[in-house]
């Protein structure tokens, strides 16, 4: 299997040839297209594999459990991670790291996805303080490291070409113009919440890690 393939197009693929040989008159069961592809696939599918063979006995999985249980893998793989943390003074309060609920079709529209869930926190929080006799006099700044995706959100002459998420884009469109929150751009380097979503270098983990307020003593 190629590293650039997907499960579905590997195993489309296989199933091809198997079919061939069995056309020929030849044996080729299940349980050895399965071992084929253990043997074959990319090193990224091992924590699954791993997991299925702590499960039960890898010599007696079916061909569906297995392609099914790699593309579950690969579906996790591509949704991407989202972050956000929300500060009261000086101090993190609220935070939250998880992948994507769906299959983002760009990288704008997964900074529009990850922006819709932030600001429904920040109307959330908002609400909660409000209970708590500290209403939030004015708007919630939401920071966000893509200005196609605040311009999008702001923008009428963007609309039509993005039909596909249109409900997160009056969501975000509406509760700006109620001023209950506003997304404001900020540079990659100063995104905090890239702490919880990305694998960073030592010294840049430690640069967020002081913005965030928090120590090691």
């Amino acid at each position: 299997m190629k590293e650039s393939e997907t499960i579905k197009e590997y195993a489309s693929k296989l199933l091809s040839i198997v079919n061939k040989v069995r056309l020929l008159g030849s044996e080729f069961s299940d349980s050895r297209i399965v071992q084929k592809i253990l043997v074959t696939i990319p090193e990224r599918f091992e924590a699954t594999i791993s997991s299925l063979e702590n499960a039960k006995d890898l010599s007696r999985i079916s061909l569906a459990e297995l392609l099914n249980a790699l593309q579950a893998q690969e579906q996790r793989r591509i949704m991407r991670d989202e972050g956000y943390c929300f500060t009261l003074g000086s101090r993190v309060f609220s935070w939250s790291s998880k992948k994507q609920e769906i299959v983002a079709q760009s990288t704008v529209e997964a900074e529009f996805i990850a922006a819709t869930a932030t600001v429904n926190q920040a109307l959330w929080l908002r609400k909660l303080l409000a209970d708590l006799h500290m209403e939030q006099k004015e708007s919630t700044k939401v920071f966000v490291d893509n200005q196609a995706a605040i311009a999008i959100s702001n923008n009428p002459v963007f609309h039509e070409k993005k039909k596909h998420f249109s409900i997160k884009l009056f969501f975000l469109r509406d509760v700006q113009k109620d001023g209950a929150v506003c997304l404001k751009y900020c540079k990659t380097e100063n995104q905090l919440a890239d702490i919880f979503t990305k694998a960073l270098p030592r010294s840049r983990f430690e640069f967020l890690r002081e913005k965030l307020g928090i120590s090691t003593y």
